[in-house]
């Protein structure tokens, strides 16, 4: 059994990993707003509020704790918000990454950061850990320079470049949670054709990470799947999988829809994990497969 801090798990990977790490019997420390603690193998520190305790307080309170390992999932997403909060976006992609390497460092606990295929901005598809990055909007800036600072600040600092997808229980704030309730209703959504990415499902994104827990690897590390979709098609086949109408679903190109320059090409390259470490993600046809299995499981 593992000792482990998740901060950001009111979020939608950060609230998955902390239900999932319960069930493998980890012992699961984290922060909940408004005392919105629901699950009883989950334990609340006291307050540890990031705003407002200095780095020396929090590594107090999770050293006394026996933290051995930190996993930080809160970001700041959205992507024309970044562009307009700047100085939120900096906050939440920048400086809790920094306090949180620092505290890691203090306690000597590992800290598995996650980040974004955003950071890339690449025009070539299955970027590699070592591309160099030309991020292209300021929420891919402050996740560069977050993936910065957890390097700089940690030692035993392990940086997770992925894209994932899911629903999220008891919320409907998730890409797949709109698209599914826009189809159920009979609605058309967009779909972009330029745009080309390779998520996996959330369980499998979770289950990886539970087995790198065991494996010392520092630095950058993709996970993705092994393949390449655009957003256009990656609806048309959530549709098809889920029993609703993919025709409702339009081809659109990105800088129709939005203002906020986004990259074209957000695919990242599985070979490192792969061929060191037999971390293998199938098909994203195959990551919706199971999603839908999950999503009829839960029903």
């Amino acid at each position: 059994m593992t000792k482990i801090f998740i901060a950001g798990a009111t979020g939608f990977l950060g609230s998955a990993l902390a239900r999932r790490l319960a069930e493998f019997e980890h012992e699961v420390y984290t922060i909940y707003r408004n005392g919105n603690r629901k699950d009883s193998k989950i334990f609340e520190v006291p307050f540890v509020c990031y705003e407002n305790s200095s780095n020396s307080e929090l590594s107090s309170r999770l050293g006394e704790l026996g933290v051995e390992i930190i996993i930080n999932c809160i970001g700041c997403t959205n992507v024309d918000y970044c562009e307009k909060n700047s100085k939120h976006a900096i906050y939440a992609n920048i400086e809790i990454p920094k306090k949180l390497s620092a505290v890691a460092n203090a306690i000597g606990s590992r800290l598995i950061h996650v980040s974004s295929d955003q950071v890339v901005g690449s025009d070539q598809p299955f970027a590699s850990e070592s591309v160099d990055c030309r991020p292209v909007n300021v929420y891919a800036l402050t996740k560069l320079f977050g993936e910065f600072e957890v390097s700089k600040q940690c030692q035993r600092s392990l940086i997770l470049r992925t894209n994932f997808f899911g629903t999220a229980l008891g919320q409907e704030h998730t890409f797949c949670d709109w698209a599914l309730r826009e189809l159920k209703q009979g609605k058309p959504i967009s779909g972009y054709t330029d745009v080309y990415f390779n998520p996996l499902f959330i369980n499998n994104l979770i289950d990886a990470i539970i087995r790198l827990f065991d494996i010392e690897h520092r630095g950058i590390l993709n996970l993705t799947a092994s393949d390449r979709i655009s957003k256009y098609q990656f609806l048309v086949l959530l549709a098809e999988y889920l029993n609703c109408d993919s025709s409702l679903v339009r081809q659109i190109e990105v800088r129709e829809h939005y203002k906020t320059q986004r990259p074209k090409e957000m695919t990242l390259s599985n070979h490192l994990a792969e061929s060191r470490y037999g971390i293998c993600f199938s098909s994203i046809r195959n990551q919706i497969r199971d999603f839908k299995e999950s999503s009829l499981n839960n029903t």
